[in-house]
């Protein structure tokens, strides 16, 4: 992997964040789950990782789930 143990897992986190707010959950519940301390927390890493916010990605998402199903 060629990362220290600390950013391999908050890049695991933030994988396993990403899904979950594809799949639909809320950006609190994929904070949670995915082991993030808070929203805030979750929000900071996904900006610096992705150059967006989660509830960007959220909003993207369900504004193309609306215009597929219209």
């Amino acid at each position: 992997m060629h990362l220290p143990p600390h950013a391999y897992r908050l890049q695991r986190q933030l994988q396993m964040a990403r899904r979950l707010i594809m799949a639909g959950h809320s950006l609190l519940q994929a904070s949670y789950l995915a082991g993030f301390a808070d929203q805030s927390h979750l929000t900071r890493h996904f900006i610096s990782n992705y150059g967006l916010t989660p509830g960007s990605l959220s909003h993207s998402l369900r504004t193309q789930h609306l215009s597929v199903t219209e």
